[in-house]
């Protein structure tokens, strides 16, 4: 029993109007241009028994975004707002079960200069806030059972410095006779770089979120811009690897465009019976995958960038039926890993918070587990600044350990039931090291005197292997 309107009015109004009633749910596709106030809307909204998902565009110096996923236990929104005459942006993620709350939320509000980047989980023993708030004043705080602050407060500049022997530092300046602010983080080992560049310039209102990972092969960027003198909103992405490229533009001045451009390959799919899929396929391996399936409750978006040096993965899957949620990022060079890992499971209750930064000197780890089925929770972060020595280990069912030693000598011990062995150790050289039960073994050694890297497989078989650690 569906009904269709299309319905046109000339007196200012122009309205397109599209109703489909069924017993389970509504969707509707509404466009409204009003001459005489200059609003133009653009609404989809899909109800069944369960969900409720809205994408709401209105243009009037204002542009919302909002996606809302709502069912009996989780909430996540996705809202961007751009306000011109305020100067507001708006990113903001929430998950809202019954165990934990994460918000990632980021505004940029020109008339006062605030910018907050705010990360909260907050189950019932732990909270860890990661909060950055710019007004000539920055704070980043950090609060995790183990009571650990960084608090840093500057007039004009300010400075967030972490040095861990391999050259691991967060850096932020913000300099109010110019109007820019900086985020900049920067892991260098002999081999690759990683940054995270934040640019607010309110001279000429441009807001940048820059990701750059080098690896003598490939460079991903990840682009915003915002500006207000011509009201543009880009979002662009591109991935040069030296083969493809790839980019996701969106305009908005009375126009609105989703350019995707990938070495002739360019795929955008559109199902609308319940499954919606957005793909994108190029010479370098780059998914962007949106499934919505009512019938099951499935939402997954899925972003992988894989060249012939590092992976990154953007990886979230809402399961009602499971109840999962995952944020996976990782990025993977020849020398360094970093991955940030969120897995929220009702029907288990895990919660993780897992941030590995691997170089060749040294690591830093947050790692929150909280598993009510076993009752335990592990939230473990050592820092030995009178030595310089940073130690994360793990211990389980006496079976498997992580051993780290920054001090000139890193190594990565793993034990799994006496016939694995990981060796790394880092004196200009550095050397991955496979011992299943002395038959193969992997050697990587880096020699920065030379720039010489090699990747050694071999397969012995003798029975016996002596480790001699200087």
């Amino acid at each position: 029993m569906g009904h269709t309107y299309t319905y046109l009015r000339s007196m200012g109004h122009i309205y397109t109007y599209l109703q489909t009633d069924d017993s389970m749910g509504h969707m509707y596709t509404y466009l409204q241009t009003d001459d005489s106030m200059g609003h133009m809307y653009t609404y989809l909204q899909t109800d069944d028994s369960m969900d409720h998902m809205y994408i709401y565009l209105h243009s009037m110096d204002h542009m919302y975004t909002y996606l809302q996923t709502d069912d009996s236990m989780d909430h996540m929104y996705i809202y961007l707002q751009t306000d011109d005459s305020m100067g507001h942006l708006y990113t903001y993620l929430q998950t809202d079960d019954s165990m934990g709350h994460l918000y990632t939320y980021l505004q940029t509000d020109e008339s006062m200069g605030h910018m907050h980047t705010y990360l909260q989980t907050d189950d019932s023993m732990d909270h860890m806030y990661i909060y950055l708030h710019s007004m000539a004043h920055m704070y980043t705080y950090l609060h995790s059972m183990g009571h650990m602050y960084i608090y840093l407060h500057s007039m004009g500049h300010m400075y967030t410095y972490l040095h861990s022997m391999g050259h691991i530092y967060t850096y932020l300046q913000t300099d109010d006779s110019m109007g820019h602010m900086y985020t900049y983080l920067q892991t260098d080992d002999s081999m690759g770089h990683m940054y995270t560049y934040l640019q607010t310039d309110d001279s000429m209102g441009h807001l940048y979120t820059y990701l750059q990972t080098d690896d003598s092969m490939g460079h991903m960027y990840t682009y915003l811009q915002t500006d207000d003198s011509m009201g543009h909103l880009y979002t662009y992405l591109q991935t040069d690897d030296s083969m493809d490229h790839m980019y996701i533009y969106l305009h908005s001045m009375a126009h609105m465009y989703t350019y995707l451009h990938s070495m002739g390959h360019m795929y955008i799919y559109l199902h609308s019976m319940g499954h919606m899929y957005t793909y994108l396929h190029s010479m370098g391996h780059i998914y962007t995958y949106l499934q919505t399936d009512d019938s099951m409750g499935h939402m997954y978006t899925y972003l992988q960038t894989d060249d012939s040096m590092g992976h990154m993965y953007t990886y979230l899957q809402t399961d009602d039926s499971m109840g999962h949620l995952y944020t996976y990022l990782q990025t993977d060079d020849s020398m360094g890993h970093m991955y940030t890992y969120l897995q929220t499971d009702d029907s288990m209750g895990h919660m993780y918070t897992y941030l590995q930064t691997d170089d060749s000197m040294g690591h830093l780890y947050t790692y929150l587990q909280t598993d009510e089925s076993m009752g335990h929770m592990h939230t473990y972060l050592q820092t030995d600044d009178s030595m310089g020595h940073m130690y994360i280990y793990l211990h389980s069912m006496g079976h498997m350990y992580t051993y780290l030693h920054s001090m000139g000598h890193m190594y990565t011990y793993l034990h799994s039931m006496g016939h694995m062995y990981t060796y790394l150790r880092s004196m200009g050289h550095m050397y991955t090291y496979l011992h299943s039960m002395g038959h193969m073994y992997t050697y990587l050694q880096t020699d920065d005197s030379m720039g010489h890297m090699y990747t050694y497989l071999q397969t012995v078989d003798i029975q016996r292997i002596q480790f001699i650690l200087v």
